[in-house]
């Protein structure tokens, strides 16, 4: 008879007998399925955007060998869902997971220096993936880039994407509600400054977006405290230990959060949390707020930061 070898599940910690004839590191079939799942995390395919779980250990970009060979080339670049190529660039610093656009990369040799700031670059015959150093241009800001392509649609006789009656209607309701809010925020403000309840404190300042990517594949766009982010876009995500829902919170000019969207409103609300941020929180004594964005990109641009805002409790 065989002797039964005392061994301690990974999972559980629990002492059990080893009755197989191979050594098994789990209890039961329910600590292995556990541990199994703990290795894989749900992320959208970069070339079509399905979900897929990624293998964390070997960390599979690609839902499938077909995507990794559409967006994979010889030279180690891959095509993005948005048609640019991106190219292997670990050093640069604004390197996403390692990867950065080429038509940046080309436009940087072309001046002799890192894009700064605002700076964008324009293909000049619209092809995404044309990035010859004669068909990139570098503007200044984003709004150059904009006018550029206004004076085109204008010279080809094509209404402008702003000016169909679906933008116009859509760009006077946003007006309104913008009023409605900045109205509204700034009465808030008037209201807890004459009260005298605003508390100054250092906080460290994340972004994220309500995608799927950032708040993970069952994310329906409602926040912990049940407010839809598509009626209100904008808000903060803290630790209700110390920020309450329902806190405001004053984000000073010059922070990058919707620094050029709006430039009178600064009073945001608390209106969601995490996991990260309560733990961050808790651990450091340093209050930590999570931004939420409109786009995922803006939220990547936005990166941390360490800021001075003021707290009103309810």
């Amino acid at each position: 008879m065989r002797n039964h070898e005392r061994i301690t599940c990974e999972v559980c910690a629990t002492l059990f007998d080893n009755t197989s004839y191979r050594k098994t590191r789990f209890c039961s079939w329910k600590c292995y399925l556990i541990n199994h799942a703990a290795k894989y995390e749900k992320i959208p395919c970069p070339q079509c955007g399905k979900l897929f779980a990624r293998n964390k250990a070997t960390g599979n970009d690609y839902c499938s060998n077909k995507c990794g060979r559409l967006s994979l080339r010889k030279d180690g670049t891959k095509t993005m869902i948005n048609g640019y190529i991106m190219v292997k660039a670990h050093w640069h610093p604004a390197a996403v997971d390692g990867y950065v656009y080429e038509h940046r990369l080309v436009a940087e040799a072309k001046l002799g220096r890192l894009l700064q700031g605002e700076e964008c670059v324009h293909h000049i015959n619209h092809i995404k993936t044309d990035n010859r150093p004669g068909n990139v241009m570098v503007c200044k800001t984003n709004a150059e880039h904009i006018a550029i392509h206004a004076s085109e649609h204008r010279a080809m006789g094509r209404p402008l994407p702003m000016n169909t009656p679906a933008a116009i209607a859509k760009r006077a309701k946003s007006k309104k509600d913008n009023a409605l809010l900045r109205a509204a925020g700034l009465l808030m403000l008037c209201a807890c400054l004459i009260a005298g309840e605003w508390v100054e404190t250092t906080a460290v300042l994340t972004a994220f977006c309500p995608c799927t990517y950032c708040c993970g594949h069952r994310a329906q766009g409602i926040t912990a405290d049940g407010t839809d982010v598509r009626k209100e876009p904008y808000g903060i995500a803290a630790d209700p230990q110390r920020l309450p829902f329902g806190t405001w919170v004053y984000i000073p000019l010059g922070e990058g959060y919707l620094d050029r969207q709006q430039t009178e409103d600064r009073v945001f609300r608390v209106d969601d949390t995490g996991g990260i941020v309560r733990r961050r929180t808790r651990r450091t004594g340093i209050i930590h707020l999570d931004l939420r964005f409109i786009h995922h990109s803006s939220a990547v641009r936005f990166g941390i930061k360490t800021a001075t805002v003021w707290v009103w409790y309810p």
